[in-house]
């Protein structure tokens, strides 16, 4: 921190050079120095951070994933400067603050700001030690270096002055005094008089300022004591209480085990007393939306089963339906297993669409089998007639879906990254239920009927 503008410039343009040499598949790219939200706020913002946004051609035109190209990004810009130190993240920071920001972040709550930044250093360091985490970055930074200047008072009333007449001067020098109001169409412009940023750019210059005082000038050295210190530290609050963020991003591994193995850590470091600490980032939102997504999943096969009990005025037959759908999740998953596919909200929104797909072979069988027991076979030939009759239309009803889905489980065409686990999800549920179907509803179907008359 404390790193001038023009400095920051040089160190932008070195990266841009570099990142254009190593990204080929590179469509546009920005950077900002500054940093955060300063170009909203209007504000200048933090000369010593870096921004930079980059656009890839879109995924069919390259053969490198998003993925990829920021992992040989992080291992060739890490270090090639000394004294930077480069995140990477694929949300955009406005994105960030609605969608949950960074995959992981442990927000560390408490008043001592000795005990939570220690507590910290000790979060940050389970993350370091935590295979899979990246881009490791506390939020709570230390002040930067500057100068501040005590003023003598007694040597300055020697001289007739004031702390305040001593501190008008300094500011009229460095931020300028508005001199007069330029006029012009109906509109008025200030006039600012201010030193030239050569007068003050060294430290020996600004030991030398005259301060004007009724016995003449001044040298500021004669009033004024320069004492080196770090500066205020940037303190965050959430509902009115101090926190620090720990966060980090992920390469190489699902999230879901990266914070199973963090609670683990954490748990076995001593908490201060009055510090308190949960996770959150996009994990907090991963675990909020599995739970409303079970909630769904639950809601869903509870309709589909009233719907077909209302069509079929039957509770045993729909039950026997509606036992093709654990058939179809454990599909699901296989294949998000052989094609090495994390289960995320995409996959799992699969799993609900499945729900009220596989049911509808099982609807097909069912209610052939009915129609046979109408005409009055007997349950055991009426399985097995519908079995064989009804087959060509169960696989031509499941493979049109599936073969209709292949496109997008190869992850074809822009953004196909995020929806290819549901493709695959639902392609996997519904080939294995397909063919369990064929063999384990005959079998729920005679199990639950097979005390009833039969008939030759």
């Amino acid at each position: 921190r404390g790193t001038r503008a023009e400095i920051s410039e040089k160190v932008s343009v070195r990266i841009e050079k570099e990142i254009i040499d190593l990204v080929p598949e590179l469509m546009v790219m920005r950077s900002q120095t500054g940093g955060g939200f300063a170009w909203i706020t209007g504000g200048a913002g933090d000369p010593s951070i870096i921004e930079f946004h980059l656009r890839l051609v879109s995924l069919e035109k390259r053969r490198r994933s998003t993925r990829e190209i920021e992992g040989i990004l992080r291992d060739r810009l890490n270090g090639l400067i000394p004294g930077t130190r480069i995140t990477f993240g694929t949300t955009d920071p406005i994105e960030a603050q609605f969608i949950g920001g960074r995959p992981i972040v442990v927000e560390v709550e408490g008043e001592d700001l000795d005990l939570t930044s220690a507590f910290a250093d000790s979060v940050k360091a389970i993350l370091e030690q935590t295979r899979g985490c990246v881009d490791i970055d506390v939020s709570r930074k230390t002040g930067k270096v500057e100068y501040a200047l005590r003023i003598d008072r007694q040597r300055a009333a020697l001289y007739g002055l004031s702390v305040n007449q001593i501190g008008s001067q300094l500011r009229s020098r460095f931020e300028g005094f508005i001199a007069t109001t330029y006029r012009k169409l109906g509109e008025e412009f200030d006039i600012r008089v201010l030193a030239h940023e050569s007068d003050y750019n060294d430290l020996d210059k600004i030991r030398g300022i005259n301060i004007q005082s009724p016995m003449g000038p001044v040298p500021l050295v004669n009033l004024v004591r320069f004492e080196k210190e770090l500066g205020p530290v940037d303190i965050e609050r959430k509902d009115r209480t101090r926190v620090v963020n720990v966060s980090c991003n992920l390469s190489g591994r699902i999230l879901s085990s990266v914070v199973k193995e963090l609670r683990q850590g954490l748990a076995r470091i001593p908490r201060p007393p009055g510090v308190e600490y949960r996770i959150t980032g996009s994990a907090e939102q991963m675990r909020e939306s599995f739970a409303d997504l079970k909630t769904i999943l639950i809601i869903a096969v509870i309709l589909v089963y009233l719907v077909m009990a209302a069509q079929f005025e039957s509770l045993s037959d729909p039950f026997v339906i509606i036992l093709s759908v654990p058939l179809a999740v454990i599909g699901a998953l296989w294949m998000l297993f052989f094609t090495n596919t994390t289960f995320n909200i995409e996959s799992f929104l699969g799993v609900i669409m499945l729900a009220g797909i596989v049911v509808n072979n099982a609807i097909v069988y069912v209610t052939y089998t009915r129609i046979l027991r109408d005409r009055g076979l007997g349950v055991t030939a009426a399985v097995i007639e519908s079995g064989r009759t009804r087959l060509r239309p169960i696989l031509m009803t499941a493979f049109t879906t599936i073969f209709g889905l292949i496109p997008m489980a190869i992850g074809y065409g822009a953004g196909a990254e995020m929806r290819y686990p549901l493709a695959r999800a639902v392609i996997g549920g519904l080939l294995v239920a397909t063919l369990l179907t064929l063999v384990f509803i005959p079998t729920f179907y005679h199990t639950f009927h097979r005390g009833k008359l039969e008939y030759d």
